[in-house]
């Protein structure tokens, strides 16, 4: 049997990009493991043909080395207070370290604010419509993720507030949210991202 999790390129759920590689035989990056910071670790795959295959190198993906190109010239102008990437599915709220397995095993100085900003943040986010999201510092459930966003975001640009937003649901529906709340999850995640942009902490 397999040891990894083969999706077909008709598949909606598609989670990688479609760059080749020099594995020909399959295609495409999860660029959520191809984050250059403890890249190739816990969670993505070695495999070219899973989905969460993490690439042949930390930002071997395109899109990825675009954006750090262009998000590390607005770091060295120190212009950068905080770090968002929006996925989903999950209502979680997420801030390093993501790599570790717990959250004892690389502490980090910014942890107390980043957590009472994030919690000003979901308190805005609950007022719309009542919707309540896990907030995780470190690595949850006793799993970890190396190459993610957050974990870039902090300890190679140096961004003081980095934070990775799954958004909904919690699994009903799962990545096929449909399409009537929509507009509800973006309104109340608005909410959020105003306490950020206006807080004195960011």
């Amino acid at each position: 049997m397999a040891d990894f999790t083969y999706r077909t390129i008709s598949d909606r759920l598609w989670a990688k990009n479609w760059q080749p590689h020099s594995y020909h035989t399959c295609w495409g990056i999860n660029l959520h493991f191809n984050y250059a910071y403890q890249w190739q670790g816990y969670g993505g795959s070695l495999h070219p043909c899973d989905y969460r295959f993490f690439g042949e190198g930390p930002l071997s993906s395109f899109e990825l080395d675009a954006i750090h190109s262009w998000i590390t010239k607005l770091q060295n102008r120190n212009t950068i207070a905080a770090y968002i990437d929006f996925q989903s599915y999950g209502q979680d709220w997420r801030y390093p370290w993501g790599y570790v397995w717990f959250e004892e095993d690389a502490p980090q100085p910014d942890k107390g604010v980043q957590d009472d900003l994030a919690i000003r943040a979901l308190t805005a986010l609950q007022v719309p419509y009542g919707t309540v999201y896990d907030l995780e510092g470190g690595s949850w459930d006793g799993n970890s993720e190396s190459g993610v966003s957050e974990d870039y975001a902090y300890g190679t640009l140096g961004v003081k507030y980095p934070y990775r937003i799954e958004v909904r649901d919690q699994g009903e529906y799962g990545y096929l949210l449909p399409e009537t709340l929509i507009d509800d999850t973006a309104i109340e995640t608005f909410e959020a991202l105003k306490v950020i942009g206006t807080d004195p902490l960011a």
